[in-house]
């Protein structure tokens, strides 16, 4: 049994009832779905690797409230 045929069968069936909207829409999410997952495939980082970015991003955010020179009101001259 061909599948691929089916497939493009069924493809067809649906596309002949979806509106012009419709079939940009769905164009549109294949493209973004597409972009996507060719961007995560090839992403090989390790877990380990990203616990470490992780880490490292949390510490450069937490030194904002303990810097001496940042302050927490506008008007309060340094």
């Amino acid at each position: 049994m061909d599948l691929r045929a089916n497939n493009d069968n069924n493809k067809n069936a649906i596309d002949s009832e979806m509106g012009t909207f419709e079939k940009f829409e769905a164009e549109l999410k294949n493209n973004i779905f597409g972009i996507l997952f060719v961007l995560l495939k090839e992403q090989e980082t390790s877990i380990y690797t990203s616990f470490i970015l992780a880490a490292i991003q949390f510490l450069q955010l937490m030194i904002f409230p303990f810097h001496d020179t940042v302050s927490l009101s506008p008007l309060e001259e340094v």
